[in-house]
């Protein structure tokens, strides 16, 4: 490519309309030419004519010069700039409205105490309508903090939804290797495999595969590519559902609410949002803060909080309404809240199933609650959330909620009360155990990909154990803050008979010590002050245990010992 200046360039343009314009200062006639005005026969510099006539008059100079050297065909102006239509001028109000109401969109960049890369790789297949090309869109995080992200059309037409994915995925490949050097040249190593999240199984299982066959001869470059950076264990290929892949909207035209929810996720705030949203927040930080429930209780009890925060949930902004839910929820572990929050409506307006799943989880923790919630027929409710919602922080919470009903501290009080005609009455608890652990059993198991579990039980390389991280993380549990007891609880369970509880137990304490995570050092504490590690080799050694309790176990231990190795910024 070669650029060139031409000087003087508005000078040379002809004017199409009649422009006059004052004498200049120092040239001014004098007498009666005094009061006359100057006619424009060129454009000058500062003319608002002059850019468009310099341009059809170099438009002109160039496709004459070019159709005399070479066979050319004049297309003219795209049709959309020549010829608008409604179509297009919609296009164009929509995407003004969207500007007109983002003023203070942006990306906010936490400091999350860790240097981890991670990227999202996406293809939309035959995207492109015009040449049927797919778009390629990937995304990288550094530190908790989005980096780097791209769209592209590819240069090809992809065969297969697996081939357009796998070229998304050389291209994301590249772009992680140049973040680990860079961030080697800043002094800060980083050793282990880079999480490349895809949400399609046949590219993942081509970048694993050694043969290559029909499938993958016409990619084959890009295939030794990226297989080359796995068996070097620079970077490790997680599957992640595509409701949760991240650089989905790099790729393709998304709905109002996943594209808000995606933005969420990639860490855009608005800084203008409402007063009351902060608040909301504020509230919902303020109610997490701290394993005492004597914050909740002092925030329960202030005149007018939780009505304030059950109005905020009916809220049309979105952000808000997750806010006082989530603040709600939050509150809900002080039981002396629970009848509050239900006497003003809070019940009705937490109609979100993440929402029912923490609050049932908190209110579980409880035996006597616990069996109270059996009583009321709660334990088909939570398998309904697991089975009816796609959130996997409503699957994790409904599971944990039922391991609490059923490790063993409710069977001591299934002889509860009085009924309402004066006799006693127990309850059997032997069909909702059932159901219970039949649903924690398939809950792990979605979590337990046979391949990666089987490399990792024959392996004690590291990348076996992340790949096995990466692809059970729930990235949202990160978030979450446990108490001593709460941990102690998990700990206690790894000792029960039951094998299901055993999995549910170490799935748990891997999501709360992954390091990164928002709490994840205080987890990290309680555990060594329970004296968990002995559990956890037994668990991982245990010869009867599931293959997952084990696997889970050993990611434990080894987060607590990255916890004590890991850099910080």
């Amino acid at each position: 490519m070669y650029q060139m200046d031409i000087k003087n360039a508005f000078l040379y343009g002809d004017l199409n309309e009649t422009v006059y314009m004052e004498q200049p200062p120092g040239y001014v006639a004098q007498g009666e030419k005094q009061c006359m005005v100057c006619k424009l026969k060129k454009a000058i510099y500062g003319l608002k004519q002059s850019p468009r006539a310099c341009d059809l008059v170099g438009i002109e100079e160039a496709k004459t010069y070019l159709q005399k050297h070479f066979v050319t065909k004049d297309l003219g102006r795209p049709s959309f700039m020549d010829k608008p239509r409604s179509v297009h001028w919609e296009a164009a109000l929509r995407i003004l409205k969207y500007i007109k109401a983002s003023p203070g969109k942006g990306l906010l960049f936490k400091r999350y105490g860790h240097v981890k890369i991670e990227a999202y790789s996406d293809a939309d297949y035959a995207g492109a309508k015009d040449d049927r090309k797919s778009i390629s869109g990937y995304c990288t995080y550094v530190g908790g903090n989005l980096v780097t992200w791209r769209s592209k059309k590819q240069t090809k037409v992809a065969r297969s939804s697996a081939e357009a994915e796998y070229r998304a995925m050389a291209h994301t490949t590249s772009e992680i290797l140049w973040l680990k050097n860079l961030l080697k040249e800043l002094g800060f190593m980083y050793d282990d495999p880079v999480p490349m999240h895809c949400d399609n199984q046949t590219a993942i299982h081509i970048a694993s595969n050694p043969i290559f066959h029909e499938m993958t001869k016409h990619i084959e470059v890009d295939c030794h590519f990226v297989r080359e950076a796995i068996m070097s264990q620079k970077i490790c290929t997680p599957f992640t559902p595509s409701s949760e892949q991240r650089a989905d909207t790099f790729t393709k035209a998304l709905g109002g609410k996943p594209f808000d929810v995606l933005c969420n996720k990639l860490g855009m705030i608005d800084i203008f949002a409402p007063a009351w949203g902060s608040a909301a927040r504020a509230l919902a930080n303020l109610a997490a803060h701290g394993d005492s429930n004597s914050i909740n209780a002092a925030v329960g009890q202030e005149a007018g909080a939780l009505d304030a925060l059950v109005q905020l949930t009916r809220s049309p902004h979105d952000g808000v309404k997750q806010e006082a839910a989530g603040a709600l929820w939050n509150l809900s572990f002080d039981y002396r809240n629970q009848e509050a929050i239900a006497a003003a409506g809070g019940v009705e307006a937490l109609d979100v199933h993440e929402t029912a799943a923490g609050a049932l989880w908190n209110l579980a923790f409880n035996p006597g609650n616990a069996l109270r919630i059996v009583d009321e027929g709660g334990v088909p409710a939570l398998v309904h959330l697991c089975s009816s919602s796609v959130s996997k922080m409503t699957l994790f919470m409904s599971a944990l909620a039922l391991a609490y009903m059923f490790d063993g501290r409710m069977d001591e009080i299934a002889l509860v009360g009085t009924s309402t005609e004066g006799s006693s009455k127990s309850i059997n608890l032997d069909g909702p155990r059932r159901m219970a652990l039949k649903n924690i059993e398939a809950f792990v198991l979605t979590f337990a990909d046979p391949k990666a579990f089987s490399a990792a039980a024959a392996s004690s390389a590291p990348a076996a154990l992340s790949q096995v991280t990466e692809s059970a993380r729930i990235q949202e549990a990160g978030h979450l803050r446990c108490s001593g007891a709460e941990i102690g609880r998990f700990v206690a369970m790894l000792r029960n008979p039951s094998p299901t509880l055993k999995s549910c137990a170490a799935f748990a304490l891997l999501q709360f010590t992954i390091p990164g995570g928002r709490h994840a050092a205080h987890h990290v504490n309680l555990l060594q002050i329970a004296g968990a590690q002995r559990l956890l080799c037994v668990a991982a050694a245990a010869a009867g245990a599931p293959l997952e309790a084990k696997i889970f176990a050993r990611i434990v231990l080894r987060n607590l010992e990255q916890h004590q190795t890991e850099p910080h910024l």
